[in-house]
């Protein structure tokens, strides 16, 4: 019997009609794919520009005599020129840099804004007329520290430190009546000592820079001696001396002596201001990063390679009696990146701010 109707021919035209529309589909998606390759790029410079220009004004704002670079508005925009072209991989254009900064540049944030035109590859069959403009911003905030977890339990007076990346060997001697000579400025003010761990498991404290943490400073003899700070004082001991070669001889402190990987034996410090407060309650001043290359805390004696110089000399033992002794190399001190920073809106409410010397710095959108 014969077809009423000749089929042939529809799968064709239906094959026809759906490549059509799946190119068409695959041309945008081409497109729309290079546009957010496009984008990435541009936000990849305006991320890293935005960081560089918050922090060329952290620094500046800091220690504007080794930072000379000033915080300006022409400053921003070729750091962000320079940025964008460093880790974009498209030619970026970017636009004048939003800066707003307050407080002798202690506090402020910085919006970059960047773009790229693109040539569409296939949208302009569908009428897309001219390049397609893909933008991208990014804001970073600096402003004073407010609180950093885990700090050390050994404090260092202001004046007693050198400038970072500098040796320091401080000394405390309860049997000398001369006064102690490192703690510029406060000449009865010892040049180290001990505060209470708030977390006595893990021996550490909860230091607040703005406003300040009123320290109630223990001597230097006086080391904590919970059960987490013998575990933590021991760690300390052996990362300064990876090797652990630890023993005692006659009229020697137990001591220990090696060698240790400098990051191991780095703790963060809390730096107090003895010209400010009481005895008992001297204000957290700064933090910074101590690279320990020797200790004498307590009754025990360790040194990295190389060993001790000047008056807590291990060849001279005799002569150290009960003296406690660190030395090291001082690092500035760089915030975490989830540790928080002050609000500028609050910023006004709070003393202080000219005098920090610590600015975290971070994007914030």
């Amino acid at each position: 019997m014969r077809r009423l109707s000749d089929e042939q021919g529809t799968v064709a035209i239906i094959v026809a009609l759906s490549l059509t529309t799946l190119m068409g589909m695959a041309a945008l998606a081409i497109d729309v794919g290079a546009m957010l390759t496009g984008q990435r790029a541009v936000q990849n410079g305006a991320d890293a520009a935005a960081i560089a220009i918050a922090k060329l004004c952290a620094e500046h704002a800091v220690d504007p005599i080794a930072n000379p670079t000033p915080c300006s508005g022409a400053q921003a925009a070729a750091t962000a020129s320079t940025y964008f072209a460093n880790n974009s991989t498209l030619p970026v254009t970017s636009t004048a840099p939003t800066l707003a900064v307050s407080y002798e540049g202690r506090v402020g944030s910085v919006t970059v804004t960047g773009a790229v035109d693109q040539q569409p590859m296939f949208a302009r069959v569908l009428g897309a007329d001219g390049p397609l403009t893909v933008t991208a911003s990014s804001t970073a905030r600096w402003g004073p520290l407010t609180a950093v977890d885990a700090v050390f339990p050994l404090v260092v007076c202001k004046g007693a430190l050198p400038d970072p990346g500098e040796v320091v060997t401080l000394m405390v001697d309860p049997t000398s009546s001369d006064p102690p000579d490192e703690c510029d400025g406060a000449p009865e003010e010892p040049p180290f000592g001990w505060i209470t761990p708030d977390d006595p498991d893990a021996c550490t404290s909860k230091i607040t820079l703005l406003p300040p943490t009123y320290l109630d400073i223990d001597d230097a003899a006086n080391e904590p001696t919970s059960a987490g700070c013998v575990l933590e004082l021991d760690e300390l001991h052996n990362d300064i001396d990876a090797t652990a070669v630890c023993h005692t001889t006659p009229n020697e402190p137990y001591h220990c002596h090696g060698s240790a990987d400098a990051d191991d034996r780095i703790r963060i410090l809390a730096v107090y201001d003895p010209t400010v407060g009481s005895t008992g309650a001297r204000p957290s001043y700064s933090l910074v990063a101590f690279e320990f290359t020797g200790a004498r805390l307590g009754d025990r004696l360790s040194y990295s390679s190389g060993g001790w110089s000047g008056p807590c000399a291990e060849s001279d033992p005799a002569a150290i009696g009960d003296k406690q002794c660190i030395e090291g190399i001082v690092h500035d001190y760089i915030p975490p990146t989830d540790g928080p920073i002050v609000d500028p809106t609050v910023a006004a409410l709070l003393p202080g701010i000219e005098d920090t010397s610590v600015l975290d710095v971070r994007l914030v959108d």
